[in-house]
C-alpha cells in the first residue's frame, strides 16, 4: 500500500486535477460525481435489495477476488428456480446459459449501467420468458480494481491494479498511456496471449496500457472469468467495452477472420458467427442515428476474451462496443439512458431472446436453430463429459467440442449453434464407452437430440486388468522410475512404473504405451489392443540401453555459430534465422529458437519455404533401434504452422537442402506439430484435447521422435528441424532444448504377454453401484470353476439366484439381470470353488 505522505500528496494533486477536469469538461462528459453512475460501493447493495425481493429467480454468487486489493468479484444468477442445483426434470436439459459481462476495462463503464438496467428488467414480467427457459449470469464489474480508480483517481484508468514494480505505488499517470501498474485483462487470456504486448512495450502513444501480464491468465479477474464460464459453458455471452479511440466504436467484434481478402482465416461455425454478428449488429442504432452497428469479425488476436471462450467452451462469445469514442464514451445521464434502453437495447436483448427461442422480435425472424446434446451412461443415465466432432464444422485448430464435465447444470451437455437446414455426421465419444455416430438436420428451432431417451446413451464397455513390466536387455528388471505414457483416442495420461511394474485398469480399446527412462535407454513405443478376453494379461517390455551420441542444450559458446559445431543453421532464403536465448529455456540460461534475436516477435516476415536447422553427421552404422529427443515449448498456429524432424544419408551436394529427406514419425503423437502434408487427418489423432491446448503458451513437453529403420546401420546420418509457417499470425514460434541422439545396437524384443491366473478367489466391485438392471461382475478365479452369483435382500431373503457353466481360471466379468427386481439394498454373493464373496448393492428403479 502507498505510504501516508504519498497518499496525501497524491490525493492533494488529484482535486486540483478534478477541479480542473470539471471546468473545462465538455457537455455530456461523465465527471465522478456523475450520479447516473454506480460506483463500486454501491453496485452490490443495490443487487442485494433486489435479491431480497425475488429470492427464487436472483442469486448473487462471489466468483474471485481481484490481483491486487482482493476485492470480491459478484455475478447475478437469474432463473425460474436458482437454488436447484441439478436437472431432475427432463424438459431442463433444454436451458442453455446466456452470460453478460459488463465492464472489463477501468473507463468502460456504460457496461456495468446496462448489467443494473438489464438486472432490474430480468425482474419484471417482461423477463417472464427468459427466466423460464434460460439461465442467465450478469457480471457487472470483472475489474472492481479498475472501475475504483476511475471514481477516485483518473477517469481514464483502464487495467487492474497489479503492483508490476512490487514497491507498494500504484503508478499512475492522468490521461492514456504511462501507467505501469496494472494489467489489461483483456490481453491476459489464454489464446492467442503471446502476441499482446510485454511489460513496458513502446509502440504507440497510449504505452503501457494494454501490458498482457506476466503470463497466460495470470490475474486473479481472468481466472474468475475462465472458472465462471468454465462451470456454466454457455451458448452465448457478450462482454461490454467502449472503444477510447473510436476505431471499432459502435461495432460487434466475434471470432475471427484474419489473412488477406484472398485466404481469409474463418472458423468452423464461420456461418452461424456471420449471422450471429449480423444480427446483433442490425438491432443496435448508432448513438447519431443515422446507421446501425458493424459486425467486424476478430482480425488481431492477442489474448482477448471472445477467442478463448469461443476456442476454448464453444461459446458464440462477441465483444459490443457501445457508446463513442474518448470523453463521449463515458455520457452524461441522458446518454446513458439513451445508448441503454433506445440505441442499443434491441441488439442487447437479442442473446436472451435468440436462446430463449422465442421466435422473433421487432426486427424479424430471430436466428434460433441450435442443437442441444446432452450425452449420458446407456446403463446408470448419469450425463457424460464426451468429445464431439460434426465433420463439416471441424478444422485443425478447433477439432472437438466437449460436453459439461461439471456437476450440476447442463452437465454432460453441450448447445451447438447451427444454421437451419444444417445437415452433417455428429461423432460422440468417451474414454471407456462405444463411440457412436449420427446423421442430424437442424430446424429453424432449437432441438434436442434424443431428447425421449434422456440424451446420446453411449454403452459402457469392459475395464479390464493389465500388469505392464519392464526388463533391460539381459531380461532384468528395471527398478528405478520409468515414464509410461499411454494414449488412447479419446485421452492420455502419464504415470511413473516403480519397482519394474505396474497395474493398469482400462476399458477395451486401441492404446499406444511410450516407455521412457532419460538417456538411459532409448525409449520404445508399442501398439496394443485391449478387447473382450476375460483374462488378466501380463504385458513384459524390453528396452535397449542408450548411447548418448549428441547432447546439445545451447548453453556452450556460440553453439550454432562456431566452424564445428553442432547445428547448423540454413535456410532457402535470406528471411529470418535460428538464434540462441536467454528469454526461455528448459535448462538454463538458453535454448534454441527461431527468433530474430531474443526480444523481436517471430515470424514477423512471414514465409512459405521452410526454415531449417541441420545436425552434423552421425554414425549409426551399429544401430539397431535410435531416437532423437528434445523438449519444446511451441507457439504454432496449427493447421497453418508445424515442426518436424527429417533424417537424410547426404551426399556430395555441399548444400544440405538438396539432399533427401525422410520424416521421422513422432512417437506416437507425442508431440501436436503435424507434418505440414498431414494436416487434413489432424483431427483424427489421439490425444487429450482437454489437457493439451495448442494455445497454451510456455509449456514444455518431450518429443521424441524414433529414426526410420532405413537409416539403421548406416554410417553418415544426418537430421534436421524443419519449421514451416504461413505469415497471416505472427506468434512467437518454437523453443527448443536438450535435444539428444540415443543410439543402442540391441534390438528390442518382441513383447510378450501371458495370461495371469489370480492366486486365490475374489469378487471385484460390481459396475455400476447404484445400477437400474444391468449389473456387472468382476470375479477372479484360481482354477477352472463355475460361478454362483446371489442377491439377498435385507431381511436375507434370497431374490435372485443364477450359475455360470465352468471357466477357466484367470479374471473373468458376468453380467447379473435384475430386471424383475424391486428397488432396494441388496448383497450380492458369488460363489467358486467351495470359495464365496459377499458385496453391498443399490437397485435403483
Amino acid at each position: 500500500m502507498p505510504s501516508p505522505i504519498f497518499t496525501a500528496r497524491f490525493t492533494h494533486f488529484s482535486l486540483i486535477v478534478l477541479t480542473i477536469l470539471i471546468l473545462i469538461a465538455a457537455p455530456g462528459f461523465a465527471r465522478w460525481d456523475d450520479p447516473a453512475y454506480h460506483h463500486l460501493d454501491e453496485i452490490l447493495p443495490e443487487l442485494l435489495e433486489l435479491q431480497a425481493e425475488y429470492p427464487d429467480w436472483m442469486r448473487i454468487d462471489t466468483i474471485g477476488y481481484t490481483q491486487q486489493d482482493g476485492l470480491p468479484i459478484h455475478s447475478i444468477f437469474i432463473s425460474n428456480d436458482v437454488n436447484d442445483t441439478t436437472f431432475t426434470e427432463r424438459s431442463r436439459w433444454l436451458r442453455p446459459a446466456v452470460i453478460y459481462v459488463g465492464q472489463v476495462h477501468g473507463e468502460e463503464i456504460l457496461g456495468v449501467e446496462f448489467i443494473m438496467w438489464l438486472a432490474n428488467e430480468m425482474m419484471t414480467n417482461r423477463g417472464r420468458d427468459w427466466r423460464d427457459r434460460i439461465d442467465t449470469y450478469l457480471v457487472p464489474t470483472a475489474n472492481p480494481e479498475g472501475l475504483s480508480v476511475v471514481y477516485s483517481l483518473d477517469n481514464t484508468w483502464r487495467k487492474n491494479k497489479r503492483d508490476n514494480i512490487g514497491d507498494g505505488f500504484l503508478r499512475q499517470l492522468d490521461g492514456w498511456g504511462g501507467d505501469t501498474s496494472g494489467v489489461d485483462i483483456n490481453r491476459n487470456f489464454p489464446t492467442f496471449w503471446s502476441k499482446g504486448k510485454k511489460f513496458l512495450q513502446l509502440p504507440d502513444k497510449e504505452f503501457y496500457d494494454y501490458y498482457r501480464g506476466p503470463a497466460p491468465a495470470s490475474e486473479s479477474e481472468t481466472q474468475a472469468l475462465i472458472a465462471l464460464f468454465d462451470q456454466v459453458r454457455p451458448l452465448y455471452a457478450m462482454t461490454l467495452h467502449s472503444s477510447r479511440t473510436g476505431n471499432v466504436a459502435e461495432k460487434v467484434i466475434y471470432p475471427w477472420g484474419w489473412g488477406t481478402s484472398e485466404n481469409k482465416k474463418r472458423p468452423p461455425d464461420v456461418d452461424f458467427l456471420d449471422e450471429y454478428g449480423n444480427q446483433l449488429s442490425i438491432r443496435c442504432k448508432t448513438v447519431e442515428g443515422n446507421s446501425t452497428f458493424q459486425p467486424n469479425p476478430i482480425s488481431n488476436p492477442r489474448g482477448d476474451s471472445e477467442m478463448y471462450y469461443y476456442y476454448t467452451f464453444g461459446t458464440f462469445s462477441s465483444r459490443i462496443e457501445i457508446g463513442q469514442k474518448q470523453e463521449a464514451m463515458q455520457p452524461d445521464s441522458a446518454g446513458i439512458y439513451k445508448i441503454i434502453t433506445e440505441d442499443c437495447v434491441n441488439g442487447l436483448l437479442w442473446m436472451l431472446n435468440s436462446a430463449a427461442g422465442l421466435g422473433r422480435d421487432d426486427y424479424g425472424e430471430l436466428m434460433s436453430s441450435r442443437l442441444d446434446i446432452r450425452v449420458i451412461d446407456a446403463v446408470t443415465d448419469l450425463p457424460l463429459y464426451a468429445k464431439l466432432k460434426m465433420d463439416s464444422l471441424s478444422i485443425p485448430i478447433i477439432p472437438h467440442r466437449y460436453t459439461n464435465p461439471n456437476p450440476g447444470r447442463r452437465q454432460g451437455c453441450f448447445y451447438w449453434g447451427v444454421m437451419p437446414g444444417h445437415t452433417d455426421t455428429l461423432r460422440v465419444s468417451s474414454f471407456g464407452y462405444e463411440p457412436r455416430k449420427f446423421r442430424i438436420s437442424a430446424g429453424s428451432s432449437p432441438a434436442f437430440l434424443f431428447y425421449r431417451n434422456g440424451g446420446i446413451q453411449l454403452t459402457p464397455l469392459e475395464w479390464r486388468d493389465i500388469q505392464v513390466s519392464i526388463f533391460d536387455d539381459a531380461g532384468v528388471a528395471i527398478t528405478s522410475p520409468t515414464e509410461l505414457k499411454v494414449i488412447h483416442s479419446d485421452t492420455t495420461w502419464t504415470s511413473t512404473i516403480l519397482d519394474g511394474s505396474t497395474q493398469l485398469n482400462i476399458p477395451d480399446g486401441d492404446y499406444s504405451m511410450m516407455f521412457t527412462k532419460g538417456t538411459e535407454y532409448v525409449p520404445r513405443t508399442i501398439d496394443i489392443t485391449v478387447n473382450d478376453s476375460d483374462t488378466t494379461w501380463a504385458l513384459n517390455v524390453g528396452l535397449s540401453p542408450a548411447s548418448v551420441l549428441l547432447s546439445e542444450n545451447f548453453d556452450g559458446p556460440d553453439v550454432i555459430h562456431t566452424s564445428d559445431n553442432v547445428m547448423n543453421k540454413h535456410r532457402v532464403d535470406s528471411l529470418g534465422r535460428w538464434e540462441m536465448t536467454r528469454d526461455l529455456s528448459y535448462s538454463p540460461p538458453r535454448c534454441l529458437t527461431d527468433t530474430r534475436y531474443g526480444d523481436s516477435p517471430k515470424f514477423e516476415d512471414g514465409w512459405d519455404a521452410p526454415y531449417d536447422i541441420y545436425s552434423k553427421s552421425f554414425n549409426l552404422s551399429d544401430a539397431a533401434t535410435a531416437a532423437v529427443t528434445f523438449m519444446l515449448n511451441q507457439d504454432l498456429e496449427p493447421g497453418h504452422d508445424s515442426l518436424w524432424v527429417e533424417f537424410s544419408t547426404g551426399d556430395s551436394d555441399p548444400n544440405p537442402s538438396s539432399w533427401t529427406w525422410v520424416q521421422g514419425a513422432p512417437a506416437k503423437h507425442e508431440f501436436a506439430i503435424l507434418n505440414w502434408k498431414e494436416m487434413d487427418n489432424y483431427a483424427n489423432r489421439p490425444w487429450n484435447s482437454n489437457k493439451i491446448n495448442l494455445m497454451q503458451f510456455h509449456d514444455w513437453e518431450k518429443v521424441i521422435v524414433m529414426v526410420p529403420d532405413e537409416f539403421l546401420g548406416e554410417s553418415v546420418v544426418h537430421f534436421r528441424f524443419r519449421l514451416k509457417t504461413d505469415f497471416y499470425v505472427e506468434l512467437d514460434g518454437v523453443y527448443i532444448d536438450d535435444v539428444y541422439l540415443l543410439s543402442s545396437g540391441f534390438a528390442p524384443p518382441e513383447v510378450a504377454s501371458e495370461p495371469i491366473v489370480p492366486m486365490e478367489f475374489s469378487l471385484g466391485s460390481p459396475y455400476p453401484n447404484p445400477f437400474n438392471s444391468m449389473l456387472s461382475v468382476p470375479v477372479n478365479l484360481p482354477e477352472n470353476s463355475s460361478v454362483t452369483l446371489s442377491l439377498y435382500d435385507i431381511t436375507g431373503r434370497r431374490s435372485y439366484s443364477s450359475t455360470t457353466s465352468e471357466f477357466v481360471a484367470g479374471s473373468h466379468r458376468l453380467t447379473l439381470d435384475a430386471a424383475t427386481l424391486p428397488s432396494g439394498v441388496y448383497f450380492l454373493q458369488a460363489n467358486a470353488a467351495g470359495k464365496s464373496a459377499v458385496k453391498k448393492v443399490m437397485l435403483l428403479r
